[in-house]
């Protein structure tokens, strides 16, 4: 089992990048992870067997990580940090009852939709989830989810769409 900082020790990716990148090989089910009480971080991760078979067969590892989804990817680079730093403000958020737990469903959506690649995630989906969450707040959406905007600004923006 390595630590996050033993992960981080000789790559090149930076401890703010990290979850995202080591929840998306544990929902791939190519680690396995163990979990505390310091969210999103965890504690401890080891590859599975899962992952095993595939780092061992070049053909599947390139049939599964295809290199154009490689050079593609950089939305998904980019907006997946951002979605997990949305969920921890999302969490801090002064929300009771149902609207917390419509916030942090719409969350969830964002992070389930970023999740997959960016040819196969339904960027309308994306886009509405990002028109409902401020909805919430009655103009205070700055205040409690400041990423909120920088992620609005990199899905619906991009490419000078309005969405």
């Amino acid at each position: 089992m390595l630590s996050p900082e033993d992960i981080l020790g000789p790559g090149t990716l930076s401890r703010e990048d990290l979850p995202a990148n080591i929840f998306y090989l544990f929902d791939r089910g190519l680690i396995e992870l163990m979990i505390g009480y310091s969210p999103p971080m965890f504690d401890a991760a080891r590859i599975a067997p899962g992952g095993i078979d595939i780092v061992e067969d070049p053909i599947e590892f390139d049939r599964q990580f295809p290199a154009d989804s490689l050079e593609n990817g950089h939305l998904q680079a980019e907006a997946m940090p951002l979605v997990m730093r949305l969920a921890e403000e999302a969490d801090r958020a002064p929300l009771q009852g149902t609207q917390r737990e419509w916030l942090l469903r719409d969350v969830r959506l964002l992070r389930d939709e970023l999740r997959r690649s960016e040819k196969q995630f339904r960027l309308d989906s994306v886009r509405q989830a990002l028109g409902w969450i401020p909805d919430y707040f009655e103009g205070t959406a700055n205040e409690h989810l400041p990423t909120l905007e920088s992620l609005r600004v990199l899905i619906v923006d991009r490419d000078g769409e309005d969405g």
